[in-house]
């Protein structure tokens, strides 16, 4: 109830409303416009491009359309001369399609399992939709389940699935190698700025980059936030807009809000201090998808300890349960791990945990001093209560160590917390 609460307090806000983790602001002329006045290369990513609308915003009009209504940007206080002052502030963040049913957003966008089955995501909001208001059901997309979402220690990142295939759209290409370097490439933005019907900003300078974040020039606002941020020079997607400079202040002579204008980038100055673009290199996205379309098979313990399935990694787990509880027989071996509550299998040479998978009934595992370096095999074990891995070496991805809404607790705050990626 008090989401449901939250979420209608937000649509009220209008445009003060969309989640971000910061506001964003323009730079130099604002060269905002709608995507359908674009270069059609332009219009190819918009048309791959969402907007995250609560599901209690899409009211059924008739059978192909929902309806939405809501403030114009003046309505919602801006002031008259600010740019699409006329159009409806409607949605809340942005993404973009990376696969036939996935996209991608910012982290700060979708903050639980919860939220995820609240919102849908719809492509084609744009300046011709909002004449209207009418968006046709055919491109609204409800959230199925957050594949990976980090927003935590500088990450701010969601892979999300759709709850069906996505037609007639072409999923969107990304760097998938080593970090941009060309600091001198501009920087496009496509994506849905206030919350307005879909906008693209273009020639957006690199103001300074690092491992995790490039900074731009380009003119962005909250609701962008989850915005793709396409090098115009490749049409690969760098990363991910998160946040930004102060994007507003209120007008005293003119009792409205103005948009925070900047002559260059300053980052001295809180209006003027860039756009924060989170790089898509930073998670294995590529492995992410995978994982969704071509899942591993799943064995029973029983089918490992008898070797009818596995490798010599696997069988490093059998080894250690036989000479913990000295005994080769794999049904006793089963029992026992099915009823225990507390696992000790320190310093055993372990190397895979896929033997693991079944045993839900853990609550508290010991693993130190083994050789384990991928901990997803845990994602399944929904009452642990303890979890102790010191002395192997994990890897610090969304593959080895999953952070998302569908593991277990201790694992995702372990994922999030100690792994510190």
């Amino acid at each position: 109830m008090r989401l449901k609460l939250f979420i209608f307090l937000l649509w009220l806000l209008g445009s003060t409303g969309h989640a971000e983790a910061a506001n964003k602001a323009v730079y130099g002329m604002d060269n905002r416009e709608g995507s359908s006045d674009s270069k059609w290369l332009y219009q190819d990513i918009g048309r791959s491009t969402v907007a995250k609308f609560y599901n209690f915003q899409l009211v059924s009009f008739d059978s192909e359309n929902y309806i939405y209504s809501g403030k114009t940007l003046e309505e919602s206080g801006f002031c008259a001369d600010v740019q699409f002052s006329n159009q409806t502030t409607q949605s809340q963040c942005s993404g973009f399609l990376v696969a036939d049913d996935i996209i991608v957003t910012a982290g700060h966008c979708i903050t639980d399992s919860e939220e995820c089955l609240n919102t849908s995501w719809v492509f084609d909001y744009t300046d011709e939709s909002d004449k209207n208001r009418l968006i046709p059901k055919k491109n609204a997309y409800r959230c199925k389940k957050v594949l990976a979402q980090n927003y935590f220690l500088k990450n701010d990142f969601a892979v999300i699935q759709l709850e069906r295939v996505v037609t007639n759209r072409i999923p969107l290409k990304y760097r998938s190698n080593k970090a941009l370097k060309k600091i001198t490439d501009q920087m496009l933005l496509i994506g849905h700025p206030l919350g307005l019907p879909q906008k693209i900003s273009f020639g957006g300078k690199i103001v300074s980059s690092d491992a995790k974040y490039i900074v731009t020039d380009l003119d962005a606002f909250g609701g962008n936030s989850g915005s793709a941020v396409v090098n115009q020079n490749s049409l690969l997607i760098e990363g991910i807009l998160v946040s930004g400079a102060i994007d507003k202040y209120y007008d005293e002579d003119n009792k409205c809000l103005q948009l925070s204008k900047c002559d260059n980038f300053d980052s001295d100055n809180a209006r003027c201090s860039g756009e924060n673009v989170y790089r898509i290199t930073n998670f294995p996205l590529k492995e992410i998808i995978k994982r969704e379309k071509s899942p591993e098979p799943h064995f029973s313990f029983m089918q490992y300890c008898e070797k009818e399935v596995g490798d010599s990694s696997d069988q490093t787990f059998i080894n250690a349960v036989s000479k913990k509880y000295k005994s080769m027989d794999c049904e006793f071996l089963y029992n026992k791990l099915s009823t225990i509550k507390r696992v000790h299998l320190k310093g055993l040479g372990i190397s895979s945990l896929k033997p693991i998978t079944e045993f839900s009934n853990i609550q508290k595992l010991y693993l130190d001093n083994n050789l384990i370096e991928n901990l997803s095999p845990l994602s399944g074990l929904m009452q642990l209560e303890k979890l102790s891995v010191d002395g192997n070496k994990i890897k610090k991805d969304e593959i080895n160590c999953p952070a998302n809404f569908r593991v277990g607790e201790v694992l995702r705050s372990f994922c999030l917390f100690s792994a510190n990626r």
